[in-house]
């Protein structure tokens, strides 16, 4: 885990107290990130149960990492420079947030 992970985990641990984002609804934000951490921490034996909540997680997390810095934005993944987008990230948390219900 990176710094800006660690660093946006404790925010939201925090309950995301400076929040002013008016396009992102911070109580469903930490709404499906408690959840997802609930679930991933259950040890579910459900491997897609747990995959789905660890993706919630991430991308909870991930959204957050966008608020931090114009750096912390910037990841890699599989060797490949991304850029972060926080919408596309919370939408992405509630599509898999609302699988897990299914």
């Amino acid at each position: 885990m990176d710094r800006f992970n660690g660093e946006a985990i404790s925010l939201l641990n925090a309950g995301l107290v400076d929040w002013n984002d008016p396009y992102l609804n911070k109580d469903e934000l930490l709404g499906m990130y408690r959840f997802a951490q609930k679930e991933m921490q259950s040890k579910s034996e459900d491997f897609m149960e747990y995959k789905r909540a660890e993706d919630v997680f991430l991308s909870c997390v991930r959204v957050v990492r966008c608020f931090i810095s114009e750096e912390a934005r910037k990841i890699v993944i599989n060797g490949n420079d991304y850029i972060l987008d926080p919408q596309v990230l919370f939408d992405n948390a509630k599509s898999n947030y609302s699988y897990m219900f299914k």
